[in-house]
């Protein structure tokens, strides 16, 4: 069972990459 902070990094970190992504 994750916590809220946890579920947040995970969430920001999917985004992130999915920013380097687009922009490689």
């Amino acid at each position: 069972q994750l916590d809220d902070g946890t579920t947040k990094r995970i969430k920001v970190a999917a985004s992130t990459l999915r920013t380097m992504r687009k922009g490689a």
